[in-house]
């Protein structure tokens, strides 16, 4: 077991890390729960329970100028989770939708983080496409709407200074009139049946040229498929109305990412929990078929990543060049990892 020592090191190091990042995210779990119970009144009716959650995040979460430009120079991810846009205050258009639609499912009400383009919006961006942007969608007594938390809270000035103004225009939007500025990636959430295609879109016109679908039978559909089924569906809308989507693409393989980042910390805290123990390290095929659930997460992240054409823009050839790396290095880590665990297990040991 010598030869395993100095990864031991590393292991224990990270492990360390991660159970501090576990305990973290716990509290703000905790932090999210007590937030929904201090705004939700069961008893209000639902259009008032909505706007109770609308107006706290609008009220209570800053635009992230710094992050924003971190982003747009490929520095920095457009993903937010929830907590941490609670814990620090602040966020960027997908922490503001995480945050909303979050506080919304607690409170039983199907809301969707929906990702697209927009223009205008906290930097009036009056391009033809837009950029990248994130908003939800909600059902309320059975009839879909549109929120932009983010749009709504306030504007950056020339500055880059956020001042909160609230703008009820982008509450609970016609999904007719959103489609002016915002065009969502999946066509699904322009809730119509005629949808929009985007080089309409960006021409400002509607033709109904992508023609017609039964919207109540795809968003039925949409709910009762496994998620599994519901991504490959969705990847195939979005991908049928903008076969080039590069945005799109990126987030879809940050989530096979993350879900192999989870199985590979699950193994790693099993190890960290025998050391020093004096137990023995049990089930090799279980710990196998650990990786090997990982390596196939990243290897479906690596595909999806390497179809990304970045044209001319940076932010998203970054994003992509530095996902592809961090996968890659995955995928040799499990590969030195299958290598130790077949040695491990021929004369198992303490782990030290």
């Amino acid at each position: 077991m010598k030869a395993r020592f100095s990864f031991m090191k590393y292991v224990v190091f990270a492990l360390s890390f991660f159970l501090a990042l576990a305990s973290a995210n716990g509290q703000s779990n905790d932090a999210l729960r007590e937030l929904h119970k201090s705004i939700d009144n069961p008893r209000l009716s639902d259009s008032l329970r909505v706007r109770a959650i609308f107006e706290w995040v609008t009220d209570n979460i800053a635009y992230d100028v710094p992050m924003y430009r971190r982003i747009i120079q490929g520095k920095d991810t457009y993903n937010q989770e929830a907590k941490d846009v609670l814990r620090n205050k602040k966020g960027v258009c997908e922490g503001y939708a995480n945050l909303f639609a979050d506080l919304c499912n607690k409170s039983g009400y199907k809301c969707e983080v929906v990702t697209g383009y927009a223009r205008g919006g906290v930097y009036n961006d009056r391009s033809k496409r837009g950029e990248s942007h994130a908003w939800n969608a909600i059902q309320i007594n059975r009839k879909w709407y549109l929120i932009d938390c983010t749009w709504a809270a306030g504007m950056v000035d020339e500055r880059d200074r956020f001042h909160r103004q609230r703008n009820e225009a982008y509450y609970l939007v016609d999904p007719s009139e959103m489609i002016a500025d915002h065009y969502p990636f999946d066509p699904l959430w322009q809730l119509s049946h005629r949808p929009v295609s985007l080089k309409e879109y960006e021409n400002d016109r509607r033709s109904g040229e992508s023609g017609v679908w039964n919207l109540t039978d795809s968003l039925q559909k949409h709910f009762q498929r496994a998620p599994e089924k519901r991504e490959a569906i969705v990847c195939c809308r979005v991908l049928h109305f903008d076969p080039s989507n590069g945005y799109f693409l990126a987030d879809l393989g940050y989530g096979h990412q993350q879900d192999a980042q989870r199985l590979l910390e699950s193994h790693q805290n099993e190890l960290l929990a025998l050391r020093g123990t004096g137990n023995l390290l049990t089930d090799y095929n279980r710990q196998l078929n650990t990786l090997q659930d990982a390596e196939y997460k990243l290897l479906q992240a690596r595909k999806i990543y390497s179809g990304i054409k970045t044209s001319k823009d940076d932010r998203l050839k970054n994003y992509r060049d530095e996902a592809l790396a961090s996968v890659n290095s995955n995928l040799k880590y499990i590969s030195d990892e299958r290598k130790w665990l077949k040695k491990y297990f021929r004369n198992p040991g303490p782990i030290n």
